[in-house]
Order: structure tokens, then C-alpha cells, then sequence
């Protein structure tokens, strides 16, 4: 999956953008967060500068799945 892929997969959801972070920058808080670290692509809620439900990736194709699916199965993520 591309990011591309993910976002259009997103929308048509009903998934609010606020619910996750692509980038990784930290700046969002309560939400959850697409990182690459050490070649890693990391998946994980964000709250308070914890890092809850971490999940480790190979590609970043099999984290953006992993990710929308997380984001899908949690019903605060849609407006």
C-alpha cells in the first residue's frame, strides 16, 4: 500500500486526517503515528509522549495496512 492508497482508503472511510500522523513529527498529540526509525517503520498511538500499542515494520507498504486497519476497527477515528 502507498500512501496514496492509504489516504484515498482513509477518506473513503470517513476517517478523520486528525486521527493519524504519516509524518512522524510528534507535533499531534493523541493520535496515531507512521514513523520510519533505523530502517523501521514504526506504528503506534501517540498520547502524552508515549508510544502505546508500538508495532514494528519491515516495508512501509505493511505498516500503512497495518495502520488502516487499526484506524478502521476504532470508532473514535471517524467524524
Amino acid at each position: 500500500m502507498t500512501e496514496l492508497e492509504f489516504v484515498r482508503s482513509a477518506q473513503a472511510d470517513g476517517i478523520r486526517s486528525d486521527a493519524y500522523d504519516l509524518d512522524g513529527s510528534g507535533d499531534r498529540n493523541e493520535c496515531y503515528v507512521l514513523t520510519q526509525v533505523d530502517g523501521a517503520w514504526l506504528v503506534f498511538y501517540g498520547e502524552r509522549g508515549l508510544q502505546k500499542g508500538l508495532r514494528r515494520f519491515v516495508t512501509q507498504g505493511a505498516a500503512l495496512g497495518h495502520l488502516l486497519a487499526t484506524l478502521q476497527d476504532d470508532p473514535t477515528t471517524r467524524s
